[in-house]
């Protein structure tokens, strides 16, 4: 019983790591196909892995037609706010575009991660926080001695220089909040 089950989920997500649909083979619109993947960045070697697909359904993709909108969606990709937008987004931007432009759009890709980073830093330092509340809460549930009153005392203080840190770093982000 459990076998059919397991072919079934193994199908599933063979299917969903392919790079590319029977549809979408069997449509052969590779001009969009090849615009979306430069505006998102992907390199033209997936192109083979959509012919190895495509190749199983009888159909071979237009590679001219590809690489030539592929080149029209990278010139949305290779932009500075588009490179900021995925830093921030704390995604690594890919090494597709020409040396040159790869080199010029380096820095906002750097302000967009350091805006990620922070935010990270701020998540991470919230949990923190909350960690310390739930020690602080069980300390609290407890009858009051002078250990557990110090203790209490510095949890409190560690709480505090925990929201002062976030305090810094929220400055810090809005300086890295928009490109340029």
């Amino acid at each position: 019983m459990r076998t059919p089950i397991l072919l079934a989920t193994a199908a599933v997500i063979a299917a969903s790591c392919a790079p590319i649909s029977e549809d979408e083979c069997r449509g052969g619109d590779w001009g969009a196909i090849g615009l979306q993947d430069g505006k998102k960045g992907r390199a033209a070697s997936v192109l083979d892995k959509y012919a190895e697909t495509c190749a199983e359904f009888g159909v071979a993709p237009v590679a001219d037609i590809y690489l030539s909108a592929r080149a029209a969606g990278l010139k949305f990709y290779c932009t500075p706010q588009n490179a900021y937008s995925v830093g921030r987004a704390g995604d690594r931007l890919n090494n597709v575009c020409e040396p040159q432009i790869q080199s010029s759009i380096r820095p906002a890709y750097n302000k967009g991660r350091k805006y990620w980073e922070i935010t990270e830093e701020i998540d991470e330092t919230n949990d923190r926080i909350e960690e310390l509340r739930d020690k602080l809460r069980d300390v609290r549930n407890q009858p009051s001695t002078p250990e557990l009153d110090t203790q209490a005392l510095i949890l409190r203080g560690r709480i505090d220089d925990l929201r002062h840190d976030i305090f810094v770093l929220d400055l810090q982000k809005d300086r890295f909040s928009s490109y340029p």
